[in-house]
């Protein structure tokens, strides 16, 4: 995804133009609007992390098929070339910059369960956060000497959350939640990350230097996103989407119970229809959660989108969403299918994420159920499939009988087929 440079003068982003997935580094000045070329750097991961000084990107690179993912960084001013700073890291989407710019924390690709710091020297030492399990996610602590690790251990379906000395790697505290964690980063002086949970997403600002946790939105419903802080530092400014209302911003207190929120300055949008939660046996047995979504009765004729959402390792959620409220104006029942391996069932459900045939008989088991069950025609299903869902649709609608009338494939990568 596109990265701001910490002065808010450039974004860095990833480039893939001729479609063989060897991408290129692309720098866009603001408010110039020039780009320049920073590097080629191989099939890079999309996640790009600027040090906090705007020197340096980092970015983790696989130079060939087959071949380990490394840790590299470059100075985009200078156009140098990249720098390998560990030739072998973990598959994790995992780069924090320690606060100095002197390190990053990224995952070990020997031991899932360690973090490893790599100083920009090139010197790399290993911590363990989960012994027995793997880790998510990691991110600094203001002060430098701290990180925090979010993790899964195996057998478990909770993930959880450890702190860690970053000296020496002791363990100074644990948090255990239902879910799965993801984009801790750095915010005012404690650390934030997302928790999805079962159709839906919240955020937590956790543990500051005195060991508090100030704010958590798992109560509100619907979901929520973090935006910044107020100027003073002592407010949070969030985005909410409820289960049938449209966005809004919130502004809540870091500490102390939740504000009342204030809507956003643009044109109020009406409430829409809300979902309901269903849980679908595919042919081998495994059940797999769906939302649905149901028409006006006035409205007719009756017809029926499944959604097959990209990731593998994201999940479709059941807030409100203009482009389904606009679907069920014209007719349309709208599935959102979260198939195995998506993230918010727990640890053992998401491991299930390379199970491409499963996730076939899943989208199989939803055209089911809205033939048997919402009384939809055949000809009368859409299969909508984003990125690795549209493998999964394309795969789907070559089974015999095809489960739908029709599919719609986007961002299809061919060679994956």
């Amino acid at each position: 995804a596109p990265t701001w440079r910490p002065d808010s003068r450039a974004i860095a982003f990833i480039q893939d133009s001729s479609g063989d997935q060897h991408f290129r580094l692309i720098v866009w000045k603001v408010p110039s609007g020039a780009t320049s070329l920073a590097g080629h750097v191989g099939r890079a991961a999309p996640h790009l992390s600027w040090s906090p000084d705007g020197t340096y990107l980092a970015l983790l690179s696989e130079p060939q098929d087959g071949e380990a993912r490394r840790l590299v960084i470059l100075r985009p001013e200078l156009r140098e070339p990249p720098i390998v700073l560990a030739h072998a890291v973990g598959n994790r989407e995992v780069l924090a910059w320690a606060p100095d710019g002197g390190a990053i924390a990224t995952t070990s690709a020997t031991d899932p369960g360690n973090i490893e710091i790599v100083s920009i020297d090139g010197i790399a030492r290993h911590l363990t956060a989960f012994p027995h399990g793997e880790v998510t996610g990691a991110a600094w602590m203001s002060g430098g000497n701290r990180l925090m690790i979010a993790g899964n251990v195996y057998g478990e379906d909770s993930a959880q959350v450890v702190t860690l000395r970053a000296g020496t790697g002791v363990p100074e505290g644990r948090r255990t939640c239902v879910g799965t964690i993801s984009d801790l980063r750095a915010f005012g002086q404690g650390v934030a990350y997302q928790v999805a949970s079962e159709g839906r997403f919240y955020a937590v600002i956790d543990v500051d230097e005195k060991g508090r946790l100030q704010r958590s939105f798992r109560e509100l419903q619907g979901s929520t996103s973090l935006l910044g802080l107020n100027s003073r530092g002592d407010s949070v400014l969030a985005l909410h989407t409820g289960l049938s209302s449209p966005p809004r911003l919130l502004v809540a207190p870091l500490l102390g119970p939740l504000g009342q929120g204030t809507n956003s300055p643009r044109q109020p949008i009406e409430s829409g229809a809300a979902s309901r939660a269903v849980w679908l046996r595919a042919s081998d047995g495994v059940f797999v959660p769906a939302y649905v979504w149901s028409p006006p009765q006035s409205v007719a004729p009756r017809r029926a989108i499944v959604l097959v959402h990209g990731g593998p390792t994201q999940f479709s959620p059941r807030t409100w969403d203009a482009g389904v409220q606009l679907a069920l104006r014209r007719g349309y029942f709208v599935v959102a299918l979260n198939y195995r391996g998506s993230v918010g069932y727990g640890a053992r459900f998401e491991s299930r994420m390379h199970d491409i045939s499963g996730q076939v008989a899943d989208v199989v088991a939803a055209c089911q159920f809205v033939r048997r069950v919402l009384g939809v025609p055949r000809g009368r299903v859409v299969l909508w499939g984003h990125s690795y869902g549209a493998l999964i649709v394309s795969r789907a609608v070559a089974t015999q009988p095809a489960p739908a009338g029709r599919a719609v494939l986007i961002s299809l990568v061919p060679d994956r087929l």
